[in-house]
């Protein structure tokens, strides 16, 4: 395979996770920052809801708080089940990690030199997937520390 070939392979490859992880970390933003912002705005409104004195209206009050309460807790069980900021953080790494190699490999030419600089950032490209996997696995057993999945995966590591 020549270096010219290797190269756009490589690119190709690199630009299509870059469009992927792009998408997903823009997502998984948006998840974090929805989320927080409605269990700040549920938060607040509950103790507004409860401070407030509406003798004649205490039965709907108690029910209003009650409702936002099951929801707070939803949003927040949601939230710690997915925890879509590592989520976020640990794409946005990656996609770091990709622009990094996207923009060497835009500049590298036919030279010799280059072309064991392209074998390199293949290399690269490898390694930034498997920091990508091992900080999922982190994260997944940072969750569940004595499943057998978790085990599996330190295993592997080894």
């Amino acid at each position: 395979m020549t270096s010219n070939k290797a190269r756009t392979i490589l690119m190709d490859m690199v630009d299509t996770k870059i469009t992927t992880i792009k998408a997903k970390c823009r997502r998984n933003k948006r998840f974090f920052q929805f989320f927080t912002a409605g269990s700040i705005i549920l938060s607040a409104s509950i103790t507004v809801v409860v401070g407030l004195e509406w003798p004649n209206h205490a039965a709907i009050q108690k029910n209003i708080a009650l409702i936002m309460g099951v929801s707070l807790t939803l949003i927040n069980g949601w939230v710690a089940i997915f925890d879509f900021k590592k989520l976020w953080m640990r794409q946005k790494n990656t996609l770091f990690g990709l622009y990094l190699i996207d923009n060497e490999l835009k500049i590298l030419t036919d030279s010799d030199e280059d072309k064991l600089r392209v074998k390199e950032l293949f290399n690269a490209y490898q390694a930034v997937w498997e920091k990508d996997g091992s900080e999922w696995a982190n994260i997944f057993s940072s969750d569940i520390e004595s499943s057998k999945i978790t085990q599996n995966i330190k295993e592997l590591q080894s």
